[in-house]
């Protein structure tokens, strides 16, 4: 509300820092606030429908089509909703204190979690903190969030190219809404199925290909105008790659709740970092709306996030080959190591199982 009544820009840019500053938290803490309450049949969809909220106030931006006013709505929203949040935010199972949760859904949300082998989050310390950079997953899985989440942006421009097709104001804010659209329609799809088939890994390179594949259109710019058309959807369409990526990584690693926090917190910021100054190099202003490398470069990146997927089927295949891991009753992993670093600082869940199937 305060950027609506800016008089000039520098107050615009000490307002955005404050903005990005205080909400930079929101989406890792979300993230490991459902991981630390659904089970790997309901963790997808739940994660899909909160990504998906951002498309949906996107599509609402185009069609108010009023800077000032958008930004009275986004005030008007938000603070009666951050209010909500000291009621309503239920914290993890085991220490939750929110009054509208009874004891007896208190004690089955803490029993669905260890059944399933799901920890906890713990007070860091250095000794903690240390064991997060000793295991392959913070790299791979970090790797992985970054390579689609830092170069998944392309569709921003969108309204660049219709303006230089002499498209109306009107057109311009609202065309550009059928990839928000798009989105909203395949994060719920996606985390429907990824949740039914109980397989991350899969509908995590099908959203990808697809983010890809648009890029890919763009590049080739002689190409038609309506795969144009198609190519801009198709990046925002992607989306539900960056929700899975959470769902999947929080199911490999439950057994380590730091972690799994830590992997989103350490990749989202560098998704901010990178895209503070890369989307500037590779989409220039005058180059507009035929970028001459950018589309290319990000269609690379997203490339190798879908190779890196299946260097972590490959180093999941490793551990539970060589004994590291396993799958307990319900097909989760559980790791050795981290079962015994639990045993030392203290287990306060059930003790996971070998399957024996």
């Amino acid at each position: 509300m305060g950027i609506a009544g800016a008089k000039n820009y520098e107050t615009i840019y000490g307002l955005r820092f404050f903005i990005g500053f205080f909400a930079a938290i929101a989406f890792p803490g979300f993230a490991a606030l459902l991981a630390a309450w659904y089970t790997p049949a309901e963790l997808g969809k739940r994660m899909a429908l909160y990504e998906v909220s951002e498309n949906i106030a996107g599509m609402f931006s185009g069609y108010i089509q009023s800077g000032f006013w958008l930004f009275i709505f986004d005030g008007l929203i938000s603070l009666p909703i951050a209010v909500w949040g000291f009621y309503a935010i239920p914290d993890q199972p085991r220490d939750t204190r929110a009054r509208w949760l009874r004891q007896e859904e208190r004690t089955l949300a803490i029993e669905r979690m260890d059944r399933i082998g799901r920890k906890a989050v713990k007070k860091i310390n250095w000794v903690r903190f240390k064991r997060l950079w000793q295991t392959w997953h913070m790299y791979l899985f970090v790797a992985c969030y970054v390579l689609y989440g830092a170069f998944s942006w392309g569709d921003g421009y969108f309204g660049l190219w219709l303006q230089s097709l002499n498209y109306s104001v009107e057109d311009v804010n609202n065309i550009p809404t059928a990839g928000q659209g798009a989105a909203v329609v395949n994060s719920i799809l996606s985390g429907f199925v990824s949740d039914w088939l109980e397989n991350r890994p899969l509908v995590i390179v099908i959203d990808m290909m697809i983010c890809l594949l648009g890029n890919a259109f763009l590049a080739v710019w002689t190409a038609p105008t309506a795969l144009k058309f198609v190519g801009y959807i198709f990046i925002t369409t992607g989306l539900p790659a960056q929700s899975l990526t959470m769902t999947w990584l929080s199911e490999v690693c439950q057994g380590n709740a730091m972690l799994r926090g830590m992997i989103v917190a350490i990749g989202n910021t560098f998704i901010y970092a990178i895209t503070a100054w890369a989307l500037v190099l590779l989409f220039p202003a005058e180059d507009a709306p035929h970028y001459k490398y950018g589309y290319q470069i990000c269609a690379g990146f997203i490339g190798l996030g879908v190779v890196s997927v299946f260097v972590i089927l490959w180093a999941i295949w490793r551990d539970v080959k060589t004994g590291r891991a396993w799958r307990n009753e319900i097909g989760l992993l559980e790791y050795e190591k981290w079962i015994r670093e639990d045993a030392e600082d203290g287990n306060d869940g059930a003790l996971p199982t070998r399957s024996t199937g």
